[in-house]
């Protein structure tokens, strides 16, 4: 069911755990027709043993009178003892293994179609019915070469002093004080 995918820096397994968990293509005379075939010739406790059953001879003896009916567990073990597949886990089955303390996050509204279990490895996700990993983009900005021509200016330090008394002026600006003081030094020449 898995799927690698190739990523920078290694592989990472996208997985389906489970899908349609509800959905069973044998009926209740199915398993029906399973049972007989398996209890044929044999005891009710060889059953339970070729079954390797987690339920007692008393439960089967029970849904071999029709008065119960056959769990999933149930319907499990005759599926795998008739060499059939087992039926997908549930989600609560498939979701067991997450942290208990894992982040549980509802996208839109609505009943949730997609259960997606992330562990620790940053990954970016499409989700569109299937899911894939992307490999994570790189955007890169170019840091130790301007795209463009730098225009070098000077800053100056000029003490706070300096500062309130250009703010009492009021019409008059850095700009021309800086002028008017080169003009000075340069007429001094």
């Amino acid at each position: 069911m898995g799927a690698d995918v190739e990523r920078s820096g290694g592989q990472m397994t996208v997985t389906l755990v489970t899908r349609d968990a509800t959905l069973d293509e044998y009926s209740a005379g199915d398993y029906r027709d399973m049972y007989d075939e398996l209890r044929t010739g044999k005891s009710l406790g060889d059953v339970v043993a070729l079954l390797q059953s987690q339920f007692s001879r008393a439960m089967w003896h029970q849904y071999e009178k029709h008065e119960r009916t056959l769990n999933r567990t149930m319907r499990n073990e005759l599926r795998v003892a008739l060499g059939k597949d087992p039926l997908p886990p549930t989600v609560a089955e498939a979701t067991a293994q997450a942290s208990p303390d894992a982040a549980v996050w509802q996208v839109g509204e609505g009943v949730p179609q997609h259960v997606i279990m992330v562990g620790n490895t940053p990954v970016t996700l499409y989700v569109n019915g299937s899911v894939q990993d992307a490999a994570p983009k790189c955007d890169v900005t170019k840091v130790t070469r301007p795209t463009r021509t730098r225009k070098r200016v000077v800053r100056p330090f000029i003490p706070i002093e300096y500062k309130e008394r250009l703010e009492r002026l009021k019409t008059v600006s850095w700009i021309d004080v800086i002028e008017k003081g080169l003009a000075q030094y340069e007429n001094a020449r």
